[in-house]
């Protein structure tokens, strides 16, 4: 007599059950990528925010006072708030810009920050 072919019905049960685990695993790490991604384009984006508003000082006239100010500016369809510390140096011809960039709508959560030097003309 001949062996019938196929498989047994636990056989089709464990297959579907690593089938299961190994989809399981892999949805949620496309999620936690998806995740992942929006934080970075968040980062990304309040970098910009704190480069401009560098800048802005650095063409500023006339020479920043030391202290703190804010702002706000909108990009990429979000508004943003910008902390700037200016603080003097050893060098009375310079003076340090600390800057922190959160979104609006997220107080207290800084996406980035930026430390640079200016220079008096």
């Amino acid at each position: 007599m001949r062996a019938a072919r196929g498989f047994t019905l636990i056989e089709v049960l464990v297959a579907l059950v690593v089938i299961a685990v190994a989809l399981g695993a892999l949805i949620e790490a496309t999620g936690g990528q998806a995740r992942q991604f929006g934080e970075t384009r968040e980062r990304l984006y309040a970098s910009y925010v704190a480069q401009n508003a560098l800048t802005d000082l650095e063409l500023s006239r006339p020479y920043p006072d030391i202290g703190r100010s804010e702002g706000s500016t909108r990009l990429a369809d979000r508004d943003w708030r910008w902390v700037i510390v200016v603080s003097s140096t050893v060098d009375d011809r310079m003076r340090r810009a600390d800057i922190s960039v959160e979104r609006a709508d997220e107080p207290g959560f800084a996406y980035a920050s930026l430390s640079g030097f200016l220079v008096s003309p």
